[in-house]
């Protein structure tokens, strides 16, 4: 089936198939609504409208191939998942902290329509959410942030407005795709679980400093 119909595209479609499905296959979401920095506007994502166009083919050989391809039409948002989990990506603690404080904001601010359904925040904004969900005790150095905004934008979670060296200047584009990762239900609840697990940590920490300092009194 899908070599029948893969067969009746033009070349450069066939070439245009093969690079929006590594694009999907990379990033995971592909969405319809997507932020051009040199226009500065929102545009239609090319590759979403290709893989409107062609969807039978694309579901026809992601499924051939061990991955499930489902469609948020309200969002525009295209996802792929792998039937034996192998594309499950994996962040550092941190980097989780920051998607639980950006899945929160996203929950908690009226997305913009003209802005693909995106919500609009800064690095302070996500840092100070953090704080006050006890997920962290004092703020990060701006090269953590850095390291974890990347990571999560190679997944098409979040867009980086600007370029500008001073992460304080930074405008982050929460991307409708962050509704994709984990429930409501389950983010709420890693929300009261984590800092449960910090304090512990914490005091733990604590605990070894004192015996240190008792060791060292005595010897």
């Amino acid at each position: 089936m899908f070599e029948e119909e893969f067969e009746k595209l033009y070349e450069s479609e066939k070439e245009e198939f093969k690079r929006v499905c590594n694009y999907l296959l990379s990033k995971t979401f592909v969405l319809r609504d997507v932020y051009d920095k040199q226009q500065k506007r929102m545009i239609t994502s090319p590759e979403f409208l290709f893989m409107e166009k062609y969807y039978d083919i694309f579901e026809n050989y992601l499924s051939y191939s061990g991955w499930n391809l489902t469609k948020d039409p309200i969002n525009g948002i295209y996802k792929v998942e792998n039937i034996y989990g192998y594309n499950k990506a994996k962040f550092d603690s941190f980097t989780t902290y920051i998607l639980l404080a950006l899945m929160l904001t996203y929950e908690e601010q009226a997305p913009i329509t003209t802005m693909g359904n995106s919500v609009i925040t800064t690095p302070y904004d996500i840092a100070t959410k953090m704080q006050i969900l006890g997920l962290i005790q004092k703020r990060p150095s701006k090269e953590s942030f850095r390291i974890s905004f990347r990571r999560l934008e190679q997944f098409n979670l979040i867009l980086r407005l600007n370029t500008s060296q001073d992460l304080d200047a930074w405008k982050i584009m929460i991307m409708p795709t962050i509704n994709h990762i984990v429930t409501y239900d389950k983010m709420k609840e890693l929300c009261e679980y984590i800092p449960t697990i910090l304090k512990e940590k914490y005091e733990k920490k604590s605990e070894d400093q004192e015996m240190l300092e008792m060791e060292g009194a005595l010897s």
